[in-house]
């Protein structure tokens, strides 16, 4: 029996495996004909061009193209070094940013609906100092140096800014993979974070692939961007060394939001070895030993030629640690990160009132519809 096949370009096969990431090796190991198909031998039957479709993550039509199509982001891109911003966006991304999409945009609905405030942050006035930008952030998130007293690890700090800027009307999202799919992670060496802008309901999502400490760079730099009104992907550089100006410029302002340079150059260093200073500094900002790092340098509080050796140690250590953290996690404890808590509580809360309905909750939540339920009825133990 002949089976209609599909004529599709060796070129566009190959565009489609380099495009999942997923690797040619992988890719012959799931399709036994992929070499046949390579070599234009013969092409896939319309089954197997489908299967194939669905395993690059690639839309079918596309695939029919001639050539491989150049694919943007959704909205303007900020990120320097780490794949830099000629680099195709993976699938990943795109589906990330246009999940968030959804999310603010069902948010955005949902607030007007019910009156609820917007967005209570004062936005930069344009030509703000870096210092003065720096310092409406800790005053309008309460992360004042003397607010930390309860922050003693990066997760501490994370919950608290998230909680911070959610309790001023914007939305955090925090996820290491695309939904809840771990086949499909997001990679910190592409992106960091990015920021969908709005003047009721700005969305701040952070890579979770990154370190608790990491995140919370992130979240401040984000905050940023929140607050200069701009929407973009980052690939946040705590060094500074960025060629956009504007990510240069919400490095700059992350860094001394997190460790203020008035209250740095206070504190007695010296005393001790360098290694604990910047561990004991980090403590008391609830920040990475990095940006520590980054600011005794750059203030010269300590020898800079070895906090440049320390710096190299530190990201030496910190990438064992990323690289040896669990890649899994408490699927419960992560949910309210993943979807956003305060969007979560919205959400579920309207799906258990029947004014969303369960198809539209699932799509909107990533969940599945009996997860979903527990959720929405509160049994998230059963």
């Amino acid at each position: 029996m002949a089976y209609a096949r599909v004529p599709v370009a060796p070129e566009m096969l190959r565009w489609a495996i380099d495009r999942s990431g997923r690797g040619y090796d992988a890719a012959d190991k799931s399709f036994p004909q992929l070499r046949s198909w390579l070599s234009s031998e013969q092409h896939p039957t319309v089954k197997q061009f489908k299967e194939f479709a669905a395993w690059t993550r690639t839309p079918a039509p596309l695939m029919l193209l001639g050539a491989p199509p150049t694919i943007s982001l959704p909205i303007a891109d900020f990120r320097i070094g780490r794949g830099g911003p000629s680099a195709q966006p993976s699938p990943e991304l795109i589906d990330t940013i246009h999940l968030c999409q959804l999310r603010q945009g069902w948010f955005e609905d949902y607030a007007e609906e019910f009156g609820i405030p917007g967005f209570q942050g004062q936005r930069f006035e344009p030509g703000i100092s870096i210092e003065a930008a720096a310092a409406r952030l800790r005053k309008e998130l309460d992360y004042e140096v003397s607010d930390r007293q309860a922050v003693r690890t990066g997760a501490d700090a994370r919950v608290y800014l998230i909680s911070a800027f959610e309790d001023l009307g914007g939305l955090v999202v925090v996820n290491g993979v695309v939904e809840n799919n771990t086949s499909r992670p997001l990679d910190p060496d592409e992106f960091r974070g990015f920021t969908l802008n709005s003047d009721s309901s700005p969305l701040v999502f952070v890579n979770g692939a990154d370190t608790k400490n990491g995140q919370v760079f992130s979240l401040a730099h984000e905050f940023a961007h929140v607050w200069r009104g701009d929407t973009g992907v980052s690939a946040e550089e705590i060094t500074g060394h960025a060629s956009n100006d504007v990510e240069k410029w919400c490095n700059r302002v992350a860094a001394e939001f997190l460790v203020p340079a008035a209250d740095l150059r206070l504190q007695d260093v010296g005393t001790t070895t360098a290694e604990q200073d910047v561990q004991r500094l980090a403590r008391r900002y609830g920040c990475s030993t990095l940006v520590v790092i980054i600011r005794l340098r750059e203030l010269s509080v300590l020898d800079t030629q070895f906090l440049g050796e320390l710096y190299i140690r530190e990201q030496r250590r910190l990438a064992a640690l990323v690289t040896g953290q669990s890649k899994g996690g408490d699927f419960h404890r992560n949910q309210p990160y993943r979807i956003g808590r305060r969007f979560g509580t919205h959400l579920f809360r309207d799906t258990a009132a029947g004014r969303t309905p369960f198809v539209e909750a699932m799509r909107l939540s990533s969940l599945g519809r009996h997860t979903l339920e527990r959720y929405v009825t509160g049994d998230r133990a059963a």
